[in-house]
């Protein structure tokens, strides 16, 4: 066995630097990546950030006409906001590709004030900075938003779904023979050794929220077409607040 075990370890060590050594390699008559990515003028990180960042528009795809001028096709979402002069709302086509309304444009996806003022952060809130009539509160539907929506509903049908089956039948129907065993994990798993006999039935609708909450978003994220692939989970706001969530519940556990 321990022969065995030492094989497959010198191999894999042979196969990775075999591999190192390839990717280091390079032919003569090519050009290395670096050179060949600055003559394409490609962004990687600009690249990913469009897809994975939250935005006011979800962007679909990209074209070229025969000019090589891109063109951006969007879903627009609606733009909300609350300045000095009142609330603003319109669809972010309003105020894609350099157009304003209102005096608030597009810049990367995110709405900007044209007319010198910032927007309202957590910070600016805190030190009071927005008595000075200096930002602007963005309450848009963004990307992510509009993704968060869409997961309630999706969870929404499922499960009052799969509570009107049950209150016929004590045996799973549809979606239920896929997600009973996975409930019965958290329960069984996860709630009873964690929390206790006595107390688990009252916790066990959050845990079972948050899980299916992360999961089912996750799952909507590595589909890359519309209206999917948002990356909710990964907005720090999201997490956050999930984290204060079950911190306080944690306090009340105990």
């Amino acid at each position: 066995m321990n022969r065995k075990i030492s094989s497959l370890f010198f191999a894999f060590l042979f196969v990775f630097v075999s591999s190192l050594a390839i990717a280091q390699h390079t032919p003569e008559g090519e050009e290395p990546a670096e050179k060949i990515e600055q003559k394409e003028d490609f962004n990687a990180t600009k690249m990913i950030m469009e897809h994975i960042g939250d935005s006011n528009e979800w962007h679909l795809w990209t074209t070229k006409d025969d000019n090589g001028e891109e063109h951006h096709v969007s879903v627009p979402l609606p733009v909300i906001i609350k300045d000095n002069e009142g609330w603003h709302t319109f669809l972010s086509s309003s105020i894609a590709h350099g157009h304003q309304h209102d005096g608030y444009t597009l810049e990367d996806g995110q709405v900007v004030s044209t007319k010198g003022i910032e927007k309202a952060t957590l910070f600016s809130i805190i030190s009071g900075k927005q008595k000075s009539n200096e930002v602007f509160f963005d309450l848009s539907i963004t990307k992510n938003a509009a993704s968060m929506f869409l997961s309630v509903i999706f969870m929404a049908v499922i499960f009052m779904g799969m509570a009107r089956n049950y209150k016929k039948s004590q045996l799973p129907k549809g979606a239920g023979k896929l997600l009973e065993p996975v409930i019965v994990f958290i329960r069984d798993e996860v709630a009873i050794p964690n929390i206790g006999s006595v107390k688990y039935k009252r916790y066990m609708p959050y845990l079972l929220t948050a899980f299916f909450f992360i999961w089912f978003n996750n799952l909507f994220g590595l589909i890359p077409f519309f209206p999917f692939g948002a990356n909710l989970t990964g907005n720090i706001a999201i997490t956050a607040v999930l984290a204060i969530i079950t911190l306080l519940i944690t306090f009340s556990v105990l």
